[in-house]
C-alpha cells in the first residue's frame, strides 16, 4: 500500500514538473529552442511535397513560358500594321493581334517583364528598408521606436492603393514613380512586423550568450537577430508579391502606372475594354497572366510557410 502511494506520488510530481516546464517554455521566449533556418533543400522539399507548392510551380512555369516564348519571337511591340488588326489566334500569332496589328504574345511578354520587375523592385526596397528600420526600432527602442511606429501607424491607416495613388498624383505617372509609390505603403507594414520579430529576439538566450562571449553589438545583431528576422520577412514579402502585381495592374488600368507605349498587363486590359466583342483574346491574355501570377506566388508562399521550421 505504501509502495503504491509512493509510485502515485512520484508520477504526480513528474506530471506537475512536466506541466511547469511546458508553461515556462510557452510563457518565456528565452526558454524556447531556436528554430533552425530553412535551407535550400528544405525549401525545395516544401514546394514539391505539398499540393499547393506543386500547383504554384505549375502556374509559375506557365507564366515564365509565355514570357520566354514572347521574348524568343523577337516581334516588335511598337510596329503598327492596320491590315493585321484583330487577327484571331493562329500559328503566326498565338495570342492574336490588337487593334493596331501588334503581336499580342510579344506585348504580353514585354508587359510581364515590366510588371514583374516593378513588383520585384517594390518588394526588394520595402524588405530592405523594413529590415533596417524595424530591427533598429525593436532593439534600440525609446524615442526612435516611438517615432517610427507613429509614422507607420499614420501610413497604415491609409490603404496601400489609395496611398500609392496619392504619391503618383504628386510625382506623376511612370515606372520609377510607380515603384516608389507602392514601396511607401509596404515599408510601413513590413517595418511593424519586423519590429515585432526583433522584440521577440531581443531577450533570446543565444543573443545574450553572444554578447557575453565578447561579440560586438553589430555582429551579435547581424548574426543572431537580422538573419532569422530576414528569413521571416522574406516569407511575408513573398506572400505580398501577388498583391503588388495586382496593385501595379490596377494603377496601370487607371492610367497611373507605366506610360505608353511600354506594355503593361493592367494597361492592356484597359485598352481592350472597347474591343471585347470583336477580339476577346485581347482581354484573356493579360487577364490570365495576372491571375496565374497571383495564384503561383500565393501558393508557393503558403508552401514555404508550411515548411518553415520557425
Amino acid at each position: 500500500m505504501t509502495q503504491s502511494t509512493d509510485i502515485n506520488t512520484g508520477t504526480s510530481a513528474a506530471t506537475k514538473r512536466g506541466a511547469a516546464n511546458w508553461l515556462a517554455r510557452w510563457w518565456d521566449p528565452r526558454a524556447r529552442s531556436r528554430p533552425a533556418p530553412m535551407t535550400t533543400q528544405g525549401a525545395l522539399r516544401a514546394l514539391t511535397a505539398t499540393a499547393a507548392g506543386r500547383i504554384g510551380i505549375t502556374c509559375a512555369t506557365a507564366v515564365v513560358a509565355v514570357i520566354a516564348a514572347g521574348a524568343l519571337r523577337h516581334a516588335s511591340t511598337d510596329t503598327v500594321s492596320i491590315t493585321d488588326a484583330f487577327l484571331p489566334p493562329s500559328w503566326a500569332h498565338p495570342f492574336g493581334t490588337d487593334d493596331f496589328g501588334r503581336d499580342e504574345l510579344a506585348r504580353v511578354s514585354v508587359a510581364g517583364r515590366t510588371s514583374l520587375s516593378a513588383a520585384v523592385l517594390v518588394m526588394a526596397i520595402a524588405t530592405a528598408a523594413a529590415l533596417v528600420l524595424g530591427t533598429s526600432a525593436g532593439l534600440i527602442g525609446g524615442v526612435l521606436d516611438a517615432a517610427m511606429m507613429r509614422v507607420a501607424d499614420v501610413l497604415l491607416a491609409i490603404p496601400n492603393l489609395v496611398l500609392a495613388m496619392a504619391v503618383i498624383g504628386a510625382l506623376g505617372p511612370g515606372f520609377d514613380h510607380l515603384v516608389i509609390a507602392l514601396s511607401v505603403g509596404y515599408v510601413a507594414s513590413f517595418t511593424r512586423m519586423t519590429r515585432a520579430f526583433a522584440l521577440s529576439a531581443r531577450h533570446r538566450a543565444d543573443l545574450a550568450a553572444a554578447r557575453l562571449a565578447g561579440l560586438g553589438w553589430w555582429r551579435s545583431v547581424l548574426g543572431h537577430v537580422a538573419r532569422p528576422v530576414a528569413g521571416q520577412l522574406t516569407i511575408i514579402s513573398t506572400l505580398s508579391f501577388g498583391d503588388v502585381v495586382i496593385s501595379i495592374a490596377a494603377l496601370s488600368f487607371l492610367g497611373l502606372g507605366v506610360r505608353p507605349p511600354t506594355p503593361e498587363w493592367g494597361a492592356m486590359l484597359s485598352d481592350s475594354r472597347g474591343n471585347v466583342a470583336v477580339a476577346p483574346w485581347l482581354l484573356l491574355a493579360p487577364g490570365l497572366a495576372i491571375v496565374l501570377t497571383a495564384i503561383a506566388v500565393n501558393l508557393i508562399a503558403d508552401a514555404l510557410r508550411e515548411g518553415d521550421p520557425g
